[in-house]
């Protein structure tokens, strides 16, 4: 007896010593969080366990998965007294998590159908403190429920009842839930409060363990308001009794899709009773342009509810949605079979890139079978981000034992190209199995042809079935036939076959810009086991032919010898196969498996075995791509094996270019012996291209990482007196080393490129107009911006090789500069380009350009630099003045500074004896100012309009005032007016500008000459004084001539 005492007291002592092992020390609590783990249903997983287990416990990093719930947590504290599980009561003090983020399945179940009550509760809940930080509820679906925190306090026991819970909600949308209750579980009060910026929403309630009751008065509801009372039973059956009122109310404030503003009355009372819904119903929805409204009744007997739709504009409802819509109908007669009735109209329909012109519907159908039924469908410019029907019509009439449904629809594909199809059906329904025939099933169309149903065929359909009789389609070249049967729980098959089909339109419908001139013959086997495993068959065999490739400019031709196409899904996987075969050394191969691919699954993640070889010797289709060649020559092929997935596929092989050869036009350039190799190593792709352009090679190395985000290429170009133009007016040789790097939108060029020797002879300048720098534009800009970023850093070196003849200028072109340009900047250069050896020609006479004079670039745009330019001719003078008393040699020219937009332009002479008058006139015509004649006096002004000099002023004096007075003229300049030269103003109205010259022949006798600036136009007057106010002028133009009679008043 003392043994057996001692054995207990021993046993009693090891089981307390191993329960306080488990709870008061830290290997204990270890060992007793994984037991935990493996006890509860799903599966826990934790990084760290610290602390004990009858408190603090700790645990980090913990992931919590049940069936289709995750739970990840990233740190877990809690305070708690498992001693008061032995007097069946659950005691927290403090727990604290955070970063909790749940996923769950999206589940639409509905709870109407079962009763409900508050389950018995085996323990009592006592939390005193829960705190969780950064709660995100994730659905597959996409939604997402987010909180700043959530707070909880609970004591729920058999006799009382006391929640507070508060729980700031971020997204969908903000808002701060708060809750309290407290009572009995049989008779508890509640409130529940809803703050966020557009109002406070409260409800105050009262509940017991099988019903609810809620109400709500004025509640600021979104700018508006709502009154509500609610009273809900969970058992023994569900019942309920609703009555709502909104007004005023703005959902678009939470979401700016939903409606501006809306008022809504909702009003309902029922029951379920074995599953049978027994409810009337009163709603009514309206809006400033949209009125919905529903009413009736429905129990195990009877269905009464009508219903009304009155929409003007359906963006009021919806903003997203456009149009209106208009109908009416009601649901009468037993509960069974009742009797539905309506119309509904619509125009101008808009709904998230679906659109319907007109929609006009009606139908009376009789589920009961007692009178024939009727229904009418018809909808014009169907439209979807796909395809466009202008018309679709759909038209059932009689009972379900005897009935016909005929369907009408028509595709535009573009305006020369429809299809139509035209169907037509009869049978009977019954016992939930259809049975009839198809007695018309017609294809017309201009892009697939005309195709006819060959005979009627029976046909068996029902929600587990579908049996056929064979379809047969006959056209004017080929035949197509469907065979086979559809069961939902058994074994079926399906096949397809078509002779002498063309798939260009195929091809045309779905933009691939490709025709195949080759009838085809294309046989489809589809079928299923009693495993529920589908497997299928697919082939096309084309007949020789030919393929043309189109582009808007060209079509490009290729014979075709034969085309075949070969797909397999089975238990091993899909299994592809594709042949092209132009002639002996233009081919195409390529085979494609997914070794674990079945009926269903997601095909972008499949794994991918595959490979390609293809050879081509006719590359005329890269002109297709790459417009600017001509002519392109030499052999193609290439070599690749595929990995990886679908979605990222992994390529390994070669693509090689032999005997290229590829010509230019618009550089006149021919590149010889062009290469290409391409080495395909996984996600990298690395190539070399070679190229002679007369026996000088140019060598291009680059690569690029498809697995590097913005899928970096780095390129390498370069190159020794390369020639890169060669054409009548410019011949350039070029010395490349440029590095180029692309990533995303955004191109790097850095590098050096020289200019070893040119020769520039360009006949023609632009007849490009710049605008003044004043012009400001105003509106949307015509042209799109390109969303190509580049940067640029290229050091230009022009070497002593380079001539220019060009205008009138002659000589050689030397400098550096520095080029540069930003994504947000424009093209600028640093350096300088001299002008050597120099001359200019113009107007008969050769000037001579200083060896001094540079076109300079100090981080200045490219097309404006700075100009340091001397012109000068050397002249031998007669004496003519006090300045000149022998005969010498005066040199004498212009200084050109400033920029090329705002030149400052000033005249010199050597020594600086001359006036600027007679510098002018020395310059151009080789002699001094009061030496002209008339006939020179158009050539002067000639070269004052180029020389802009009749804007520039000297001191007191300007240099036309200087021109004026040494030439005798008593009128010399520019003027512009509306009618000051008569026939000059050829559009009335419009302002013009002309050169102007006027002398007085005598006291009475003034002849004036003009010439427009905008057009060559010269204009002769003559004007005779014949008294004070009275005057005789005579006008003489390439237009005609003319005399008027003026009379002048003048006044102070």
């Amino acid at each position: 007896m003392m043994r057996w005492t001692v054995n207990i007291f021993l046993v009693t002592l090891l089981l307390l010593l191993i329960v306080m092992t488990l709870s008061m020390t830290p290997i204990g609590t270890r060992l007793s969080v994984a037991l935990i783990g493996k006890m509860i249903p799903g599966t826990l997983h934790y990084r760290k366990v610290s602390g004990i287990l009858i408190g603090p416990l700790t645990l980090t990093h913990v992931q919590y998965r049940y069936k289709d719930t995750t739970i990840f947590i990233k740190k877990l504290r809690v305070r708690w007294k498992p001693s008061q599980l032995w007097r069946g009561q659950w005691e927290i003090h403090r727990l604290t998590v955070d970063d909790v983020s749940v996923i769950t399945p999206s589940q639409h179940r509905s709870l109407l159908r079962t009763p409900v009550a508050i389950p018995h509760l085996p323990l009592h809940w006592k939390i005193d403190n829960a705190l969780l930080n950064h709660v995100n509820i994730h659905w597959t679906s996409g939604h997402s429920l987010q909180m700043t925190h959530l707070y909880l306090h609970a004591i729920l026991t058999h006799q009382y009842i006391d929640i507070r819970f508060n729980a700031p909600i971020i997204k969908p949308y903000a808002v701060n839930v708060r809750f309290n209750a407290q009572g009995i579980p049989q008779d508890y009060q509640f409130r529940l409060q809803l703050d966020s910026r557009e109002g406070r929403w409260v409800w105050n309630g009262q509940g017991g363990s099988q019903w609810l009751r809620m109400t709500t008065q004025h509640a600021h509801l979104l700018g508006g308001s709502l009154d509500a009372q609610m009273q809900l039973h969970f058992a023994p059956d569900w019942r309920w009794k609703i009555h709502a009122a909104v007004k005023q109310v703005n959902p678009s404030m939470i979401n700016p899709y939903w409606p501006k503003q809306f008022n809504m009355t909702f009003i309902t009372e029922g029951h379920i009773t074995n599953q049978e819904p027994f409810f009337t119903l009163d709603a009514t929805l309206q809006t400033p342009t949209a009125f919905l409204r529903a009413q009736g009744q429905h129990d195990a007997q009877r269905w009464d509810l009508q219903w009304h739709i009155a929409i003007v504009q359906l963006s009021s409802l919806l903003s997203e949605s456009r149009g209106t819509l208009q109908g009416a109908g009601k649901i009468q007669g037993p509960a069974r079979r009742p009797q539905s009735s309506g119309y509904l109209r619509g125009k101008d329909l808009s709904w998230f890139g679906y659109q319907i012109g007109q929609l006009h519907s009606q139908w009376d159908v009789d589920f009961s079978t007692q009178q024939a039924s009727h229904v009418f469908l018809k909808a014009e410019q169907l439209e979807a981000p796909r395809w466009h029907l202008s018309a679709l019509q759909i038209e059932a009439q009689g009972q379900p034992k005897t009935h016909q449904v005929s369907a009408l629809a028509i595709l535009q594909t573009d305006r020369h190209s429809s299809s139509r199809l035209d169907l037509l059906l009869e049978g009977q329904w019954m016992n939930a199995l259809w049975r009839g025939h198809l007695t018309r099933a017609d294809i017309t169309s201009t892009v697939f042809g005309n195709w006819r149903l060959e005979k009627s065929v029976d046909m068996t359909i029902s929600h587990t079935a579908v049996i056929t009789a064979p379809l047969c389609w006959r056209s004017q070249t080929g035949q197509a036939c469907w065979n086979g049967t559809w069961y939902a729980h058994q074994p079926w098959q399906m096949t397809f076959k078509a002779t002498a089909v063309n798939v260009t339109p195929w091809l045309d419908l779905f933009k691939v810009p490709l025709q195949v001139n080759a009838l085809a013959t294309l046989n489809v086997n589809v079928a299923r086991d009693r495993r529920g495993k589908k497997s299928g068959t697919a082939s096309i065999q084309w007949n020789p032919g030919e393929l043309r490739y189109i582009t808007a400019k060209k079509t490009i031709r290729l014979p075709l010898s034969r085309g075949e196409f070969n797909a397999r899904l089975d238990t091993q996987g899909l299994q592809a196969r594709l042949q092209f075969q132009s002639t002996k050394n233009n081919f195409l191969r390529a085979e494609l498996l997914l070794p674990h691919y079945s009926w269903g699954d997601e095909i972008t993640n499949s794994v991918l075995k595959g490979s390609l070889e293809a050879r081509l010797d006719q590359l005329a289709l890269l002109h297709t791509f790459i417009p600017e060649i001509a002519r392109p020559r030499g052999e193609l092929s290439a070599h690749l094996t595929l990995s990886g997935t679908v979605k990222k596929p992994i390529a390994h092989g070669k693509i090689n270019l032999a005997q290229g050869r590829i010509r230019i036009p618009q550089w006149h350039l021919i590149l010889t012996h062009v290469t290409m190799d391409l080495n395909w190593q996984g996600l990298t792709a690395n190539y070399e291209i070679k190229a002679y352009s007369q026996k000088q090679t140019l060598h291009a190395m680059g690569k690029t990482q498809f697995d590097q985000p913005g899928i970096p290429t780095s390129l390498s170009l370069t190159g020794t007196e390369v020639l890169i133009m060669d054409t009548p007016e410019y011949i350039v040789y070029a010395s490349p080393q440029l590095t180029f790097l692309i990533k995303d939108k955004q191109i790097d060029i850095q590098g050096d490129i020289g200019i070893p020797k040119a020769s520039l002879t360009p006949s023609h300048l632009s007849e490009a107009v710049s605008l003044p720098d004043d012009i400001v534009f105003e509106g949307k800009a015509a042209e799109k911006l390109s969303p190509w970023k580049m940067t640029l850093h290229l050091n230009l070196s022009v070497g002593n090789q380079v001539k220019v003849d060009a205008f009138g200028l002659s000589g050689q072109l030397t400098g550096k500069l520095l080029l540069t340009k930003t994504p947000t900047q424009g093209y600028l250069a640093s350096g300088k380009l001299n002008l050597v050896k120099a001359t200019y020609t113009a107007v008969g006479t050769t000037f001579l350009i200083a060896p001094s004079s540079s076109i300079n670039f100090v981080n200045s745009p490219l097309n404006n630099p700075n100009l340091d330019i001397r012109v000068s001719r050397q002249v031998k003078t007669v004496p003519s003045s006090s300045a000149i008393s022998a005969m010498q040699t005066l040199t004498v020219g212009l200084d050109i500074l400033g920029t090329l937009r705002h030149p400052n332009i000033s005249l010199f002479s050597t020594p600086p004896i001359l006036t600027q008058a007679d510098i002018l006139s020395y310059l151009i015509l080789g002699h001094p100012a009061n030496a002209n004649t008339p006939t020179n006096i158009s050539l002067l002004l000639k070269a004052m309009d180029s020389l802009n000099l009749t804007s520039k002023k000297t001191t007191s004096k300007g240099i036309v005032d200087q021109i004026t007075q040494g030439l005798g003229f008593s009128e010399f300049g520019i003027e512009s007016e509306e009618t000051g030269l008569g026939p000059i103003d050829i559009s009335a109205g419009k302002q013009q500008s002309a050169f102007v010259v006027g002398r007085y022949i005598s006291p009475k006798i003034y002849v004036r000459y003009g010439r427009t600036l905008s057009s060559p136009l010269d204009v002769v007057q003559v004007r005779y004084l014949l008294g004070t106010h009275w005057t005789i002028q005579s006008e003489s133009t390439s237009l005609g001539n003319g005399a008027d009679i003026l009379y002048t008043i003048q006044s102070n």
